[in-house]
């Protein structure tokens, strides 16, 4: 059995959010939010979620903003591509401000959560782990990017031992490799615990690399 099969669409502030309720609840395993990546919406991390049991709370969201080709991203336009540092900072305290809201509107402890993304999901995942560790348990990082400027926020020991996933494709032709090596290397900075699969695909996760996620996460692989 799958967490989608599970899955229901809810409105927040205008905005749909795909909602997975677990059938039984894993006391090890925190709420798990994943963020869509740019021109994406509240469906697009359904190729994910297919893939894992529904013993966990998941939330994802659609992005807040409107993306210039269609579809939703989660900073505003900006003239500068991809959007700098600063920009994801002042997103990153609006989702705050979200997930508390989509957890206690479930009756559910604002505890730290697993935060995943995808591309510019996982460079917002990224900022707001940097700028609110507390807040986050384990966090995963798909063919992402740290924002231009985010190096700055940096520091020793900032997110010490935390449990941090990385997967990237040799040969992704939008966020190239060279990002995902300064991904790893702010995250080994900080002094978190990164675990990484690269493999020979674009701008997308990989068969094994997803196996080795949902292995982080706890999941037990469903199809893969």
């Amino acid at each position: 059995m799958v967490a989608l099969e599970h899955a229901q669409t809810h409105l927040f502030d205008r905005r749909p959010i795909t909602v997975v309720r677990p059938t039984s609840e894993d006391p090890q395993a925190p709420p798990l939010i994943a963020l869509h990546g740019w021109t994406g919406d509240e469906h697009s991390m359904e190729i994910f979620i297919r893939r894992m049991a529904p013993n966990r709370w998941i939330f994802a969201p659609q992005a807040p903003y409107t993306a210039e080709p269609g579809g939703y991203a989660w900073v505003p336009p900006t003239p500068e591509r991809p959007a700098p540092w600063e920009t994801f900072a002042q997103s990153a305290l609006k989702l705050k401000d979200d997930m508390v809201e989509w957890l206690t509107s479930f009756s559910l402890p604002a505890i730290p959560v697993d935060l995943m993304g995808f591309s510019q999901g996982a460079a917002m995942a990224l900022t707001f782990t940097l700028l609110f560790p507390e807040r986050v348990n384990r966090l995963v990082i798909l063919a992402g990017f740290l924002p231009k400027g985010g190096k700055k926020a940096l520091r020793p020991g900032l997110l010490s031992g935390k449990a941090c996933f990385l997967a990237h494709g040799y040969n992704d032709e939008i966020v190239p490799l060279e990002r995902a090596k300064e991904c790893i290397e702010a995250l080994e900075t900080t002094g978190a615990k990164v675990t990484t699969c690269l493999d020979n695909v674009g701008h997308r996760v990989s068969a094994r690399c997803l196996h080795a996620m949902l292995e982080f996460l706890g999941f037990n692989a469903q199809g893969v």
